[in-house]
């Protein structure tokens, strides 16, 4: 790896030096339920709207 004028090791970033040797520290994975709830009340409320407008039309 690239050393600093007193011979230390420079570490920048997600990048930790273990001697000459680099290695990336793993983050967790993003969390995605946010989307899945949303796209379940997106499909429930289309499915609402489905049943309302066939029962409305069924009345006339």
């Amino acid at each position: 790896g690239r050393k600093d004028a007193v011979g230390e090791l420079v570490e920048k970033g997600s990048q930790k030096a273990v001697s000459s040797w680099w290695y990336f520290r793993a983050d967790a994975p993003p969390d995605y339920s946010g989307y899945m709830y949303a796209a379940i009340a997106a499909a429930l409320g289309l499915g609402f709207q489905f049943v309302l407008i066939r029962k409305l039309k069924k009345g006339q």
